[in-house]
């Protein structure tokens, strides 16, 4: 406890007179790993912060502390459609531990995996068109296919995704981050993407059209570009 309070206060120091919307430690520490020479890496959302993104390297008891400040709006642009490419709210996927605004976090959590289970599900139908009527999908899918599908193109967070995925703490942070998932689910199935099926889910025959719809559409769009190309 003591600890988070020295890294609350460092947070504070660095933000100045700017408030904080959200703070949370990251990484390594956060996933379990804590010793005296684990770097804690912790993310602050400032509000109307210049310059939009900055880090600081401090010393905190023969600690090495990065603090990751980061513009309020630049953050929810990051979580709601990747502006960074995740590389700031992918941390989110992964247990965090909140230091200030923990309902705000939470929403933003939320927000995250439901657009990443939304870009799961369409690359389902788009890759199983007629399957994915039938397909049953353990809730867990998503935040593990999460996790491996960024570190396909992003090599760098493999380290990271080890860390989550072995261990003796596998179990406690799969937990952790299913609780986002769970919550991301309940608001997905109200918008009929999804649907509840005993202990699994099915995507919603709504939301298969509605892709399969759309594919049919760039498709027809991509000829007619290629027709126009040849004129």
């Amino acid at each position: 406890m003591k600890l988070k309070e020295e890294v609350l206060d460092l947070c504070r120091s660095v933000a100045g007179s700017r408030r904080i919307a959200g703070a949370f430690i990251c990484g390594d520490y956060a996933l379990g790993v804590c010793g005296v020479k684990t770097l804690l890496e912790v993310l602050v959302v400032v509000h109307n912060f210049q310059p939009r993104f900055i880090n600081h390297v401090k010393l905190l008891n023969r600690r090495l502390v990065l603090l990751n400040l980061v513009d309020k709006w630049v953050f929810e642009r990051d979580v709601e459609g990747g502006f960074l490419g995740d590389a700031l709210a992918f941390h989110m996927a992964f247990p965090y531990i909140p230091l200030i605004g923990k309902e705000y976090l939470a929403e933003q959590e939320i927000r995250l995996k439901e657009r990443f289970i939304r870009e799961l599900l369409e690359n389902l139908v788009l890759d199983f068109p007629e399957l994915s009527y039938d397909l049953l999908i353990k809730p867990e899918y998503f935040a593990v296919e999460a996790l491996l599908s960024r570190a396909r193109l992003f090599p760098l967070i493999l380290h990271d995704v080890f860390l989550f995925l072995s261990g003796d703490l596998r179990d406690e942070n799969l937990k952790r981050v299913m609780l986002g998932y769970y919550r991301a689910l309940e608001r997905l199935e109200k918008e009929k993407v999804i649907m509840r099926f005993n202990r699994y889910y099915k995507v919603a025959p709504e939301f298969i059209d509605k892709v399969k719809s759309r594919r049919t559409r760039f498709i027809n769009l991509f000829k007619s570009a290629q027709r126009a190309l040849f004129l």
